[in-house]
């Protein structure tokens, strides 16, 4: 019984670890251009990863364009437009 909780414990930290790399990740790099924070920002001071990801390359206009173009060649990217279908149903970002 001990052998198993030990095992679950562990699994648990592997998991967190696995998230926190994830996260940072997700905090160092852009979405679409995977431009890393410490590359985009040594261009100069004007570059800011922040600016890149909220005006420059906003994840609306790339989802919205995955749906334009699944409009166009449905039976190519169904199960993309059913994918981003629920993910922009399932929060604020709209088509604009």
């Amino acid at each position: 019984m001990y052998a198993i909780t030990l095992q679950i414990i562990d699994k648990f930290g592997e998991l967190r670890e696995i998230t926190n790399s994830r996260n940072d990740y997700f905090l160092n790099t852009s979405f679409i251009s995977e431009f890393e924070r410490s590359e985009y920002e040594e261009l100069g001071p004007q570059f800011k990863l922040e600016k890149l990801e909220k005006e420059e390359q906003p994840i609306r206009n790339y989802m919205c364009g995955f749906s334009s173009f699944g409009l166009q060649f449905p039976c190519i990217s169904c199960f993309c437009l059913s994918f981003l279908s629920l993910r922009i149903a399932s929060s604020s970002l709209t088509c604009a």
